[in-house]
């Protein structure tokens, strides 16, 4: 477990993300029985999508990734926030990012998995936002699957959710949800059909 930090919207936390796969491959095993995993795929709903691009950029265990509603780029949204959550002037905003850098070592200007989505390939990413989310547009997701597409081989879904505002996709769509991202998993990670739909009816 990571100790206690600053929010650092994914510039920290894709170092949790790293360990957790790190874990997953040479770490102790809670269930001995079960062995190790076979298949690792990543799933992420906002700062967790984002965060999870970022690092399925870096790690090629990550086999197949969900980014639900993730940011391309966190300036923007900083930028538009911080004047209406510190009730600040947006003159102010710019110190106050440099000083979270002073202080805490986090540069939200290298929070951009738009940059690095593209690395990803040929792993599977699946795409979803709801096109009414008012806090990270849907334009976000334009913008990381056409960048994720310029990698060689690159093998790229999307899906915009009629009516969905920020992580909300599920809460809409329901088990549609639930099916669309089983069958991208069953395909990504190449899954048996059969055992994967025993395993839905046992949950």
């Amino acid at each position: 477990m990571s100790s206690p930090a600053p929010r650092s919207l994914g510039y920290f936390e894709q170092r949790d993300v790293l360990g957790a796969v790190d874990f997953l491959r040479t770490g102790p095993l809670p269930y001995p029985q079960l062995g190790r995993p076979r298949h690792i795929g990543g799933w992420g709903i906002s700062m967790g999508a984002a965060t999870l691009l970022l690092a399925a950029a870096r790690e090629t265990a990550i086999e197949a990734v969900v980014s639900d509603c993730a940011y391309a780029e966190i300036l923007s949204i900083l930028e538009r926030e911080i004047p209406k959550v510190g009730y600040l002037p947006a003159i102010f905003t710019p110190a106050i990012l440099l000083a979270a850098r002073a202080i805490y070592g986090i540069d939200f200007s290298a929070v951009r998995p738009m940059d690095v989505v593209a690395h990803i390939a040929p792993r599977l990413i699946y795409f979803v936002h709801g096109d009414a989310d008012h806090y990270v547009p849907a334009s976000h997701m334009d913008v990381l699957a056409k960048a994720a597409s310029a990698g060689p081989a690159s093998r790229v879904q999307t899906w915009l959710v009629p009516g969905a505002d920020h992580a909300q996709s599920y809460r809409v769509q329901g088990d549609m949800y639930v099916c669309r991202l089983v069958t991208f998993y069953t395909a990504a990670l190449g899954l048996d059909p059969g055992v994967v739909s025993t395993s839905r009816r046992a949950a």
